[in-house]
């Protein structure tokens, strides 16, 4: 699952690189705003957002990625997909050097996988 993972994130974050050209938030930088303080309600908005966006992107039929993809239900929560993402963070920080998108995208993907549904 670990070189699953990975090859999915260097999927996603050249293609995302090479397509746009230009990084806005990498992984390091979500993971500070997923990681604030309670305080800083800017940051945690931030985070919950960028999850959030990239969860709906996901969603979408024309998802291109079905390498990465994730089967989320309406019930899911937005707490749930943040809980997620944040967990996925903690326990691969070596990945934090990717897009941030690429993170969400492969934490999401395991953590709601399609398999058995």
């Amino acid at each position: 699952m670990k070189r699953y993972a990975i090859a999915v994130c260097l999927l996603l974050a050249s293609t995302t690189t090479q397509a746009v050209g230009l990084v806005w938030l990498l992984g390091n930088d979500l993971e500070r705003k997923c990681n604030a303080s309670e305080q800083d309600y800017f940051a945690l908005g931030d985070c919950a957002g960028y999850v959030t966006a990239v969860a709906d992107i996901m969603s979408q039929p024309e998802w291109p990625f079905s390498q990465a993809k994730a089967c989320l239900v309406p019930s899911i929560e937005r707490g749930q997909l943040v809980a997620a993402v944040k967990k996925y963070i903690a326990e691969h920080p070596e990945q934090l050097h990717f897009t941030a998108f690429s993170v969400v995208a492969v934490a999401l993907a395991q953590a709601f996988p399609c398999t058995g549904r």
